[in-house]
């Protein structure tokens, strides 16, 4: 299911960053890597190894998603201006 995820959403950081909007995408990995950190030390000291890397899947999706949600937005809003 991550792989899957990932190939279909790890481009969208790219896009952003082509399209001028390396400021958004810094914000949300930087958000991204702060929920990813915590939850690596909660869940690493109570599940240890599985914990961090339930962590690192969880906070990959999460940076994937919130991008995803970021773009689609920006090309909906696109697409309406030139309509």
């Amino acid at each position: 299911m991550g792989s899957e995820m990932c190939i279909r959403d790890s481009l969208v950081g790219l896009m952003m960053n082509m399209i001028h909007k390396e400021k958004l995408e810094l914000a949300l990995m930087s958000i991204s890597a702060a929920v990813m950190l915590t939850m690596m030390l909660m869940l690493g000291y109570l599940h240890g190894m599985t914990g961090i890397a339930i962590a690192f899947a969880c906070g990959l999706a999460f940076k994937n998603l919130i991008s995803l949600f970021f773009v689609r937005k920006m090309l909906k809003n696109l697409i309406s201006e030139t309509a």
